[in-house]
């Protein structure tokens, strides 16, 4: 059995993953982290000429740490917009930065 306090605590923030606020970015992380995999994998098969196959040129490091880094730019940049906006983001503003992201 729950104790009372700590069901009350575990339904309030069960309504607050229900807001559009919450469920929303939580969805584009979900996202994130699967093209985060795919994105892993796809750099791995264009680092070796074997996999590559029809004389196309392999990447180099240097290529790989830019496609890699790329994604760090962009949750670094969406951090920073949440960060410096001057109100707490409505659900509006979270799908509008996610739709520029």
């Amino acid at each position: 059995r729950i104790p009372r306090g700590l069901a009350s605590q575990l339904e309030r923030q069960l309504a607050t993953a229900r807001l559009p606020c919450v469920l929303f970015p939580s969805l584009a992380n979900f996202v994130s982290g699967y093209e985060g995999g795919v994105t892993s994998f796809m750099v791995m098969q264009l680092t070796d000429p074997g996999l590559i196959g029809g004389g196309l040129l392999v990447l180099s490091p240097w290529e790989v740490g830019k496609v890699l880094s790329v994604r760090m730019f962009g949750a670094l940049g969406g951090s920073l917009l949440v960060v410096c906006s001057p109100t707490d983001p409505s659900a509006r503003d979270v799908l509008l930065w996610s739709a520029l992201g």
